[in-house]
């Protein structure tokens, strides 16, 4: 026969205990559900433009070919910076923290479905810099020096999320000026992917710079100490 137990009653520091468990986890599920849409739209979307007989060997195809990728390096970079973020930060989830995966796998989405409309795309890019903004923003305005030891850790934490601010807005501000001042084409693709990729590289040295502050070993050593 089971046994049916209650469980203690919930007080103020179990909640916050509570949250603390639970928010990388619920995190991630959330943003990673919207990031499989987005791939999966992405991979049908350009399978779909790839195969129209005019665009085959055409400049439209090179388009589609480098959008798809830049894409896909895109959901890279935002699911490496929120799958690390979420186990170093430590805050109680508001309505932000519930909009901005959503407002990510948008204008992410927006991306996959006009990989093959210049126009659109740059749009798309334009709002994914925007909410990249917003997400910078939030991040900024909720950590504290008081939620990390060494306190190295927030400074350098808190100086890589203002340079991706930074990078994100002027990223938004450029897709905007080729929309509406230039002609959008595959050419004002290559800085925007020679960034993402720089942006990647800079962020895997960052989480590898925190990681040694905190354990004192780095990449693939790192792990339970006795």
């Amino acid at each position: 026969m089971a046994i049916q137990g209650r469980l203690p009653p919930m007080d103020g520091e179990r909640f916050l205990k509570h949250i603390e468990a639970n928010f990388a986890a619920n995190y991630l599920t959330v943003l990673g559900i919207a990031q499989n849409v987005v791939l999966g739209i992405l991979i049908l979307r350009t399978a779909q433009a790839l195969s129209e007989p005019a665009r085959v060997g055409s400049a439209g195809a090179a388009f589609t070919w480098m959008a798809a990728g830049l894409t896909f390096l895109i959901v890279v970079l935002v699911w490496y910076s929120y799958q690390w973020s979420t186990y170093l930060d430590r805050w109680v989830p508001g309505l932000p923290d519930s909009a901005i995966p959503f407002m990510l796998a948008a204008s992410q989405g927006l991306l996959a479905v006009s990989v093959d409309s210049p126009s659109v795309f740059f749009w798309g890019l334009f709002a994914t810099g925007l909410v990249g903004v917003l997400a910078y923003l939030h991040t900024l305005s909720r950590i504290a020096s008081a939620d990390f030891n060494p306190p190295e850790v927030y400074t350098y934490h808190r100086q890589h999320n203002r340079g991706s601010l930074l990078v994100a807005l002027l990223g938004s501000a450029y897709a905007f000026v080729v929309n509406v001042w230039l002609t959008p084409s595959k050419w004002w693709l290559v800085p925007v992917i020679v960034i993402v990729i720089a942006l990647i590289a800079i962020s895997s040295r960052q989480w590898n710079k925190i990681l040694i502050y905190l354990t004192g070993v780095e990449g693939k050593a790192a792990g339970p100490r006795d």
